[in-house]
């Protein structure tokens, strides 16, 4: 017989990162960037100067994250790098493989390497995971450092030195500031702690560190409300698809089955595989079910009692303890026929997750295709063309590939007729650039026989009713041009308008 190796917790942690390193590196760039990632890397194409103005006036609590992003395309061009797609998501997906190591290390640490290669696999094609891994927003970020903040927790807990101590409150205040959401994963480590009652006043100063440090942010996050503004009433349909992507879409099924068969209770034998300690001691089980529930039901109480924030994105630093939960659920079942349907479980929640996450990775754009609306202005204009947004934020993602060299060079782009400068588009505080006085609209879109609308159709953007400029570009339109094509690109439509003749 071939003898096979055993597996250790060195090489469960590497098979699980060997996964990660496949499901979330392959393809970086094949998809064009959604809005959200334009403006991402709008910010990190910014001066210092142009990127602070920005964030004085809105996006302010993603200030850290565009920091590092500026940082990282300023060395990408000291090294002769050009900025592409997969080179902005490259950070996403390189914190995201961390987190799956970070996940398979955790779980060998309290459950033992089989657990850990299950779990930090089952992490690796986690749908809503693989895709913020390919998504240059700091979803990924938060979830590292909420990992990394846990495994210092858990060392601190065990022997709470000064250098553990200040560890963990380096690691909270990373995750915070990578997302303000995150402070709620914070919530269920200090009920942990609290069970620690030889160490509380210890922890009490960490706490109250990382509280002071965080004040900043939560001041700033409170004040705008405006990049939140966009999220709708809460129902039961919308509940339920947020719980489903967070959950893991197809995989949800079999998770739920699992944790059923399980059952809850034998979480609490669970025994610290360092054999110092019993998880019981450490609050373990407590930390698991808060770190695991907390995000998503508060952002959907909050959701109901304040302020829409309903947003899968948002609880994915919790997906890491949902996946540690399951995957100690089905090592606590002892019985052999249950062991096995177990073990199918698994199998089900792993295959369903990584088809759904490769059906999602092959799709040609997320949710809107700027690339493609771009390159079907670009194919189709003619000199003397005119170009309009509405909205005129959605300005960034079409720049990107019209304008600043991202497309084919020899296409020449069409005036951006209501365009203060071309420079604001990259200076102002406006994200997609300062637009001109209202008044002044008519006069410079009649100006050009052609007007491309790019955004919505001209019925949407009058049902919308956005602000005054939006107003008079589509006064403009219905009055004086006509609708020749109009091609629709995920949520963004390219419409080609020419101005009516009299008679």
């Amino acid at each position: 017989m071939i003898s096979t190796p055993a597996l250790t917790p060195r090489r469960a942690v590497a098979a699980a990162t060997g996964v990660a390193m496949v499901s979330c590196l392959a393809a970086l760039g094949s998809q064009p960037l959604s809005w959200d990632e334009a403006v991402t890397a709008n910010a990190a194409e910014r001066t210092p100067g142009a990127l602070w103005w920005l964030l004085s006036h809105t996006d302010a609590p993603l200030g850290a994250y565009y920091l590092f992003m500026n940082g990282w395309v300023r060395a990408l061009h000291l090294l002769g790098v050009a900025p592409s797609d997969g080179w902005l998501r490259l950070p996403s997906a390189l914190a995201a493989v961390g987190s799956v190591a970070l996940t398979a290390a955790l779980a060998t640490h309290w459950l033992g390497p089989r657990a850990g290669l299950v779990a930090g696999t089952l992490l690796a094609v986690h749908p809503l995971f693989v895709f913020y891994a390919h998504d240059a927003r700091p979803y990924t970020f938060a979830t590292l450092f909420i990992l990394a903040s846990t495994i210092a927790l858990v060392r601190a807990l065990d022997r709470p030195n000064a250098s553990r101590l200040c560890s963990y409150a380096a690691a909270a205040i990373m995750a915070i500031y990578a997302h303000l959401f995150a402070c709620l994963v914070l919530a269920a480590q200090a009920i942990a702690i609290a069970r620690n009652r030889a160490h509380r006043w210890r922890f009490a100063w960490v706490g109250l560190a990382v509280g002071l440090a965080a004040v900043p942010l939560v001041w700033i996050g409170s004040r705008e409300t405006n990049e939140v503004g966009w999220i709708p009433r809460p129902s039961a349909a919308t509940v339920a698809s947020f719980a489903a992507r967070v959950g893991g879409g197809a995989m949800l099924v079999p998770m739920l089955c699992l944790v059923a068969l399980a059952a809850v209770p034998a979480i609490r034998r669970f025994r610290d595989r360092s054999g110092d300690t019993p998880v019981r001691t450490l609050a373990v089980p407590l930390l698991l079910a808060g770190w695991a529930l907390l995000p998503p039901l508060g952002l959907i109480l909050a959701s109901f009692l304040k302020q829409p924030i309903i947003v899968a994105r948002y609880a994915l630093v919790a997906v890491p303890a949902q996946l540690i939960t399951a995957t100690a659920a089905a090592r606590r079942i002892g019985r052999r026929g249950a062991a096995v349907l177990a073990t199918a479980f698994l199998t089900a929640a792993f295959l369903a997750a990584a088809v759904t996450s490769a059906v999602q990775q092959a799709k040609p754009f997320k949710y809107e295709d700027f690339r493609s609306a771009a390159y079907s202005v670009a194919d189709t204009a003619q000199s003397g063309d005119g170009l309009v947004f509405v909205p005129a934020a959605f300005r960034v993602g079409f720049d990107r590939y019209l304008r600043t060299g991202h497309g084919d060079p020899g296409r020449s782009p069409v005036a951006d007729v209501a365009l203060q400068s071309e420079q604001s588009v990259h200076t102002s505080e406006v994200i997609g650039g300062q637009e001109c006085d209202e008044a002044l609209l008519p006069g410079r879109i009649v100006a050009h026989d052609r007007i491309y609308l790019v955004g919505d159709t001209l019925s949407e953007a009058l049902d919308r009713r956005g602000g005054p400029t939006e107003l008079a570009k589509e006064r403009v339109l219905r009055d004086s041009y006509s609708a020749v094509w109009s091609r629709r690109f995920g949520v963004v439509t390219v419409t080609l308008f020419v101005r009516q003749r009299p008679g």
